[in-house]
């Protein structure tokens, strides 16, 4: 049972149940219930209705490769699911952090540059400013 709705589960394999998450819902956290019989509801856990965030703008679009730099992002729909689950995701593999300020606005801090091999770009910088890698 999602809120009040009510759907058909089937067992997959012990201790498992797998059903269809009825659509209708605004976005939200709904009560969500199991009953292996009828009228014999489980304690509530909560569920998230969620619409996929969309993101309009980032500032600023650059900064140093040392990294730290606050983004500011701008959107729609976005949803604070609390410590560490929101977070932005810079060349499809770093991931870190955000806050999320409303449903339109939040924030993270860009990560350091890496070079091909994976490794930061905080290494200790030479007498020409230039950063070494280690």
């Amino acid at each position: 049972m999602f809120g009040e709705k009510v759907v058909n589960g089937t067992f997959t394999i012990f201790g498992t149940i797998k059903c269809v998450v009825p659509d209708g819902h605004k976005p939200g956290f709904v009560d969500l219930k199991v009953s292996l019989k009828p009228d014999m509801w489980s304690s509530p856990i909560k569920y998230l209705y969620y619409i996929t965030p969309t993101v309009t703008s980032i500032s600023p679009s650059c900064g140093p490769d040392t990294g730290f730099t606050q983004i500011l992002v701008t959107g729609d729909d976005f949803v604070d699911l609390g410590h560490n689950m929101a977070l932005c995701v810079f060349d499809g593999k770093i991931f870190t952090n955000a806050t999320v300020m409303d449903e339109n606005t939040l924030y993270c801090d860009s990560p350091p540059f890496q070079n091909s091999q994976g490794y930061s770009l905080l290494g200790s910088r030479g007498e020409n400013g230039n950063f070494y890698s280690f």
